[in-house]
């Protein structure tokens, strides 16, 4: 695979200072004069005026058998979250766009420029981009390859900047800012809820997982960009904050012990 790169450098910063016809404007709610905008600092999704009562809604109707990552989310934004041995963790946001367009291209379904990270959460000031994976959803391999795709968008220089004045001092009023490092690596996490990973297909891809986590954090280069990947599973979202571990959930009352979660370094 490619070394990771910083796209957004040389005369791509330019660009980010010249005013753009508004028909390329990403977000239609950002303010324009003249028919012009500036691309700089734009959000990574538009403003959502109605959380709390998402929030809400996604807590009031949780079914630990029908668990969704909507579910989660609204916990999580609620009461946080807290990793076992390790302490809270702070969720930042939900359902962000990471990649970065140029000339307002259509986001189509299903393409790269589709892409779409589950969670933005935070340990201290360091960026955490973690994918979700509930129930019947796709394995931890899925979950994997999504969640590094999230952060090879994400990591070069203008983006992390983009990152840290997003949710700093350009959030909303009604949302708490958080203080996001422009230069601390970004971890990597896979987070499992209720997830079927019964099988001995299915066993296998989760080891492979595990490998190739291991593997790729083996790599100078790539820690300069990820600085782990880890593998939770979520508890039962009772009151309280969302309590992840890495002993892996329970099938009939028996937990398997080759899913258990990892942290590769």
């Amino acid at each position: 695979s490619a070394e990771l790169h910083n796209s957004a450098s040389g005369a791509w910063r330019i660009l980010e200072w010249l005013p753009k016809r508004v028909k390329w404007k990403e977000w239609p709610k950002r303010k324009s004069l003249f028919g012009l905008y500036m691309p700089r600092k734009e959000p990574f999704h538009p403003r959502r005026s109605e959380e709390a009562t998402w929030q809400a809604k996604y807590i009031e109707e949780y079914v630990p058998d029908e668990v969704v990552t909507s579910n989660i989310a609204a916990r999580a934004r609620k009461s946080g979250l807290f990793l076992e041995g390790h302490g809270k963790i702070k969720y930042v946001d939900r359902e962000i766009k990471p990649v970065r367009t140029t000339k307002g291209i259509k986001q189509k379904k299903g393409s790269g420029i589709d892409l779409r990270l589950d969670l933005l959460l935070a340990q201290g000031d360091r960026p955490i981009v973690a994918e979700v994976k509930c129930r019947g959803d796709e394995n931890a391999y899925y979950a994997l390859i999504q969640s590094l795709a999230a952060a090879a968008q994400l990591s070069p220089k203008l983006q992390r900047k983009r990152l840290t004045w997003a949710y700093g001092e350009g959030r909303a009023k009604e949302e708490k800012a958080v203080d996001l490092s422009e230069t601390n690596a970004i971890a990597v996490w896979i987070m499992l809820c209720r997830h079927n990973s019964r099988g001995e297909e299915k066993r296998e891809m989760f080891d492979l997982t595990r490998r190739i986590s291991q593997e790729l954090m083996g790599g100078t280069n790539f820690k300069r960009y990820v600085s782990e990947i880890r593998c939770v599973w979520i508890a039962d979202l009772e009151e309280g904050p969302v309590r992840l571990t890495e002993e892996p959930a329970k099938f009939k009352g028996k937990s398997d012990d080759r899913l258990r979660g990892w942290c590769a370094k």
